[in-house]
């Protein structure tokens, strides 16, 4: 190894030598870049130096978050602690630009793991609502609906219907059709679930 590449090494190390790695992140430091970067469920971290006279570029925040699909271009954001990195990645959901194939077949990353059916749990043995128990948003389980899911389309929006109204209905409403519960419901829901259920309807006609 020579002196530059012994010298870059440390450099990378001493930048997260007072971090602990959370569980399922993945070290994906190129020895390109200005300093190392960790990656968890479709997201890369560039972690800078603790010490700001260290640094390559003082931005005045030490780390800087994208998405991995666009490592490279675009615009990412900056953090100052790992617990602000942390809790920004928590509250994102997964996009369709996290969406990608892998041995034929598409998915995202959740954890350490690989997600090719949003609609059961890990473990595959239980059905779930993707919004809750994925944190995604109810317009890219629709996106996933129509692009990516394995099963036929029209079924997969049905379920995508009924979790909607589980979701959205008061324990004293009746199970309708879509169509029917945002007829009926149309005083008692907030214009943005309004637009959710419109888009899946316009799902259904787009078939």
């Amino acid at each position: 190894m020579s002196e530059l590449h012994k010298s870059i090494k440390g450099h990378f190390e001493q930048c997260v030598e007072d971090l602990t790695m959370p569980e399922g992140w993945t070290d994906l430091t190129y020895g390109n870049d200005a300093c190392p970067s960790w990656g968890v469920n479709g997201w890369q971290v560039f972690i800078d130096h603790p010490d700001v006279s260290q640094r390559e570029v003082d931005t005045g925040k030490r780390f800087y978050i994208i998405r991995q699909a666009e490592y490279g271009e675009g615009d990412g954001v900056w953090r100052d602690t790992f617990d602000e990195v942390k809790s920004y990645i928590s509250e994102q959901k997964p996009a369709p630009s996290d969406f990608y194939k892998s041995d034929d077949q598409y998915g995202f990353e959740y954890g350490d793991m690989f997600i090719t059916d949003p609609f059961v749990s890990e473990c595959t043995r239980f059905q779930v609502d993707p919004v809750v128990h994925y944190n995604m948003t109810p317009y890219h389980v629709l996106w996933w609906c129509l692009n990516y899911c394995a099963t036929p389309p029209e079924e997969s929006l049905h379920l995508v219907a009924r979790q909607f109204m589980e979701r959205n209905s008061k324990p004293e409403w009746e199970k309708v059709s879509l169509d029917d519960w945002m007829y009926e419901h149309a005083n008692d829901i907030s214009d943005e679930v309004k637009a959710q259920g419109t888009a899946i309807i316009q799902g259904f006609e787009n078939l």
